[in-house]
């Protein structure tokens, strides 16, 4: 879908650490998680402002999937209610939140390592 290769040495993002992620990464990454992600689906990305949750939309978008971006932080009992009545085929989140929905029951969770 998208053709960074133009762009590839050029940076994407920069970390709040002041890493940056060049266009060539960020579509390596973003191809990597497309391979495990439903086509056609919706998939909610639990995100910070991190180079991941980027990643995670632009993998969304090239398996032609919605990716809803939501806070990582909100409010538990809300997102629940928002799976309930979406029912996203999979979700995308920071490592740090990965247990607590999968101790609720949820298995098409990818995670992701903050940067």
């Amino acid at each position: 879908m998208f053709d960074f290769s133009t762009y590839s040495n050029h940076i994407a993002c920069i970390t709040p650490a002041g890493e940056s992620l060049t266009y060539a990464r960020l579509e390596e990454l973003s191809c990597s998680l497309a391979e495990v992600l439903q086509s056609d689906s919706l998939t909610f990305i639990l995100c910070k402002n991190t180079p991941a949750a980027l990643v995670g939309y632009v993998a969304a978008l090239q398996k032609h999937s919605v990716g809803l971006l939501l806070n990582a932080e909100m409010d538990v009992a809300l997102l629940r209610n928002l799976i309930e009545v979406y029912q996203p085929q999979q979700i995308w989140l920071p490592t740090a939140k990965m247990q607590e929905w999968v101790s609720l029951g949820y298995r098409e969770i990818l995670s992701y390592a903050e940067y």
